[in-house]
């Protein structure tokens, strides 16, 4: 994507008469922008076509007076495949022949982009980030430490419709594998979600979220987290029969900074007593800094008989 150089200028401009003219208070709102700044967003856009779009992205400074972002993806337009993992699910459910055999935890790779270079301007409740003809308008949470919402994307300076995201500001990044040990019992949290009901246009469906990690436990060296559970009523009504619902985590992780955590979770349609079949796609980005304080994320699952994926932005925080 190319960069709007006049408008990068013009923004740049205006930050720099902003510190002139406010004096000591630019420079306290200036030295109060966080070191590292994760967040996850999510947004309709009608370029080239309608669509909606979710993405990972982490923003950094990349030398004494520049900024730098590293983005991923994920278009509803371009119905992503699922790609395997090296990591296997481990169902167990009280039903099966036990024939079946589990396969393997399915990711979704978006289009990513590193060391986009951004502009930062604080604003009294938050700051702006600008980058090619984005704008996003962050605004401080308190009702989560260290927390903010986006209040406003635009593009080509127009307002994008449906813009959600979640973020959090912190003094350093969480990079490499993570253990069960890494992580708090409990998370309280939010979502924006999607499905092919919702389409383009329909409204993100927001509702209260929690993840609880003790009904978890450690396979693969500790490297995966499993579950496998009585699956949601709501869902066992609707097809008439008492299947389970198994999910599955990779702690394991690189040292870049889009590198999340991966869920695959979903119910045993089948019955046969084994994750052998399409489940939904999580993808989660830690904060914090001796152990996770805080977890981002989107999800992307493609629904080709629909035409449309199931999508959804969130937040876990303590």
């Amino acid at each position: 994507m190319r960069y709007n150089q006049s408008f990068m200028k013009a923004r740049t401009s205006l930050f720099l008469m902003g510190c002139l003219l406010g004096g000591s208070a630019a420079s306290e709102d200036a030295l109060s922008l966080p070191a590292v700044f994760t967040f996850a967003a999510g947004y309709k856009i009608d370029v080239p076509a309608p669509e909606n779009v979710v993405e990972l992205g982490v923003i950094k400074q990349c030398g004494k007076k520049a900024w730098c972002m590293d983005i991923s993806r994920y278009d509803s337009a371009k119905m992503l495949p699922t790609v395997p993992t090296r990591y296997v699910h481990d169902m167990h459910a009280p039903y099966g022949n036990k024939t079946c055999s589990n396969g393997p935890v399915m990711t979704v790779k978006g289009s990513t982009d590193n060391k986009v270079k951004v502009t930062i301007q604080p604003t009294g409740d938050g700051f702006s980030v600008a980058w090619s003809d984005f704008i996003y308008r962050w605004v401080a949470d308190p009702k989560a430490h260290d927390g903010y919402t986006v209040s406003e994307i635009r593009y080509k300076n127009e307002p994008l419709e449906q813009a959600v995201g979640f973020a959090f500001a912190s003094d350093s990044e969480m990079k490499g594998s993570l253990t069960k040990a890494d992580l708090a019992y409990f998370y309280k949290g939010e979502i924006y979600h999607k499905t092919a009901l919702t389409r383009v246009d329909g409204a993100w469906e927001y509702a209260p979220s929690s993840f609880d990690f003790r009904t978890y436990q450690e396979t693969e060296n500790g490297n995966v987290l499993i579950r496998s559970l009585p699956g949601d009523q709501r869902v066992v009504k609707k097809y008439g029969k008492p299947m389970w619902v198994g999910s599955t985590i990779v702690l394991a992780r690189g040292d870049d900074s889009l590198s999340p955590l991966i869920q695959e979770y979903g119910h045993d349609f089948n019955m046969d007593g084994c994750f052998d079949e399409a489940g939904h796609n999580k993808f989660m980005l830690p904060i914090g800094k001796e152990s996770v304080d805080a977890l981002i994320y989107v999800e992307y699952t493609p629904d080709k008989p629909r035409g449309f994926p199931m999508l959804s932005v969130g937040r876990y925080y303590r």
